[in-house]
Order: structure tokens, then C-alpha cells, then sequence
């Protein structure tokens, strides 16, 4: 449990009633914010903020790549920061093969966000970028949203929050608690790994974060390999950290139900393809194969992931 008080020692605090504090600090707008925030129950977001969420300047942001994702931050905030508004924006990479206007586009994007939350909020501005290529694997149909606040103490409060959750985790060996923040980075920055006939989970990271998340992997017991990229300069700047199969299944009780729990899509895409993998069709007792697919295959079985596909089968 976090004592808010003692995330901003600097800051002044007014209290409101038993479980809400007012933060006032220098020339700063004060915000509400809960009196004692509990770290288990907001680490898979500070994963999110981790992975999506700028930590420097002045306004404070996140961005959504699907309406689950934006449903998700939203009742967050509710519970975070109630009394705070917050600015919707849409950025969306028009394809060549896009003929629709501006308008058109504007039109349909917000129509789609809107009611895909449940007119939760109301989208602002729809930037609109040209993109090169029709196939591009990272864009998103209907463009990623921006969820913002102009408010300074806003992004002091999640760095703070962010700083406080990081070093719990530092001295933690918590598996739910080190899984539930990886879940939030994979919401992120995860990605379906592996090619055309392999599979693993990725995490596409900067080099600045690749340490702490490769600390929380050791503590889990994975392995994993990585492999770097480079920026328009040249200069190596990011990480892909991938972890195949075997490790997932390996771990598949703290996978199967929190893995891209709000990018459904991508979730469907995992396990589907998982369930076409010759080691979990040998599990399912579709695919006799070689000894070494029968040894590893056997080791790993269990009635949890027979059960699991078997009913995503149904």
C-alpha cells in the first residue's frame, strides 16, 4: 500500500474525507488524488504506463491501440484521478489504397471510438498521416488514441507512481505481481513473435527499459534472446526481447488469462497459432511426432492447457 503523502514530500496536502487527499505544489493546478493507493491492484496499469506513457515534459499521455485498452485507462482514471478531464485524440495512417477525404475519414474514426467505448468520451482532433505501404504490420485499422492531460502534477503523480511500483518490483520475487506488470508492458509493447512456423512472445522496447524488464524475466525463470535495432541516425536505440513456445507453455497458468487481456486480437492470434504448434497438437493427441516434439511435449502437458484449447475448440 502507497501512502500518497509520501510520493511528493515536496507537495502540500489538504484532506477531503477519509480516502481522498488535495495535492497543491508551487504554481502547479492541484489535483484529487486517493489518500493510499494499492500497489497490487495498479501495477498491470503502471506496466501500461511503463510500456505507452510518456515520462518526461510537461503533459501527461498514453496511448490506446484498441477501445478495450481505452475502456480500461478510463475506468483507471475514474478511480485515480476522478475529478480530472482529459483530452481524446486520434492519430491514423492513411494507406494509398485509402480514397476516402479527410472528412470521410475524420467521420468514420470518430464514429468507430466513440461508440466502440460507449460514448465513454468524445474523440477531439483525427490527425491524419500518409502512410507509404498498405501492409504495414504495425498500423491499427482505425488509428491508436491519445489519452491526455495538460496538468504537470498529473504526470508527476504517475512518474512518482511509476518510480514507487518499479522498486517494489526490484525487491519483489512476486510472481503475480512480476506477471502482472510484464502483462502490462505486453500491452504496450507486446507482439506475437516467431515467423511463418515458429512462435514466441515479443516485447519491443527502448534500450533505457531493457535492463529492468530482462531483471523481472530472470526472476520468472525465462529465457529469452535479444536482439537490438537501430534509429533513421544509425544508432542502436531499441530492443526485441522474444521468448518462444516452450517458455509460454512452460508458463502458461500466469499467461493463458491475462495475455493481451485488453487487445483481444492479438490474444486470438496467440492461441491460435499456439494450437497449431506440433508440440501442443501432440498434446491434444492430434499429431504423433518425433521423439524429442513426444519428450518435450510430455514434460509440459498438463490438464490446464488440454483443457483450454480444447475449449477454445467448442
Amino acid at each position: 500500500m502507497i501512502y500518497t503523502p509520501n510520493l511528493i514530500p515536496d507537495g502540500h496536502f489538504g484532506k477531503m474525507d477519509d480516502k481522498t487527499v488535495i495535492l497543491f505544489k508551487g504554481g502547479h493546478s492541484p489535483i484529487e488524488i486517493p489518500l493510499k493507493i494499492d500497489v497490487g491492484e495498479n501495477v498491470h496499469y503502471m506496466g501500461c504506463y511503463f510500456a505507452d506513457g510518456t515520462k518526461k515534459g510537461h503533459a501527461w499521455k498514453i496511448n490506446a491501440s484498441t477501445p478495450e485498452q481505452a475502456m480500461y485507462y478510463n475506468k483507471i482514471y475514474d478511480k485515480l484521478l476522478p475529478s480530472e478531464d482529459f483530452k481524446f485524440k486520434v492519430t491514423y495512417s492513411k494507406t494509398p489504397s485509402d480514397v476516402r477525404t479527410a472528412d470521410e475519414i475524420t467521420r468514420d474514426i470518430k464514429k468507430y471510438w466513440e461508440e466502440k467505448t460507449d460514448n465513454s468520451f468524445s474523440v477531439g482532433k483525427v490527425y491524419i498521416v500518409d502512410a507509404k505501404v498498405d501492409a504495414a504490420l504495425n498500423r491499427n485499422k482505425y488509428g491508436s488514441l491519445e489519452i491526455k492531460n495538460d496538468k504537470g502534477l498529473v504526470m508527476q503523480f504517475h512518474q512518482k507512481m511509476l518510480d514507487q511500483t518499479m522498486e517494489i518490483i526490484s525487491n519483489s520475487n512476486d510472481r503475480k505481481l512480476l506477471w502482472d506488470f510484464v502483462h502490462g508492458i505486453l500491452e504496450g509493447d507486446g507482439y506475437v513473435a516467431g515467423g511463418a512456423e515458429r512462435l514466441g512472445l515479443g516485447i519491443s522496447c527502448n534500450i533505457d527499459n531493457y535492463e529492468f524488464i530482462q531483471d523481472i524475466l530472470d526472476k520468472l525463470g525465462i529465457q529469452f534472446r535479444t536482439d537490438t535495432f537501430d534509429s533513421d541516425s544509425g544508432r542502436s536505440n531499441g530492443v526485441q526481447i522474444q521468448f518462444g513456445l516452450f517458455e509460454i507453455l512452460k508458463n502458461f497458468k500466469d499467461i493463458k488469462d491475462d495475455v493481451f487481456q485488453y487487445y483481444p486480437k492479438r490474444a486470438d492470434r496467440l492461441f491460435d497459432r499456439m494450437q497449431d504448434q506440433s508440440t501442443v497438437q501432440h498434446m491434444l493427441g492430434k499429431r504423433s511426432q518425433s521423439s524429442f516434439t513426444r519428450a518435450r511435449a510430455n514434460e509440459l502437458k498438463s490438464n490446464e492447457i488440454t483443457n483450454f484449447f480444447k475449449n477454445r475448440q467448442l
